[in-house]
């Protein structure tokens, strides 16, 4: 699952705390992953 949000919470820091706060808030248990875009993830997945 992607989370992203719709607008800025007032900088990147503020807006990714959003964006946990959201998950935290529907008891989702998450990780966050960096630089990890389509591309990356699928490069990743079939070279596994």
């Amino acid at each position: 699952m992607e989370v992203e949000a719709k607008k800025d919470f007032g900088g990147v820091d503020k807006t990714r705390k959003a964006c946990s706060d959201f998950l935290n808030s529907l008891n989702i248990e998450y990780e966050i992953q960096k630089e990890m875009g389509y591309p990356r993830m699928l490069y990743k997945k079939l070279n596994n």
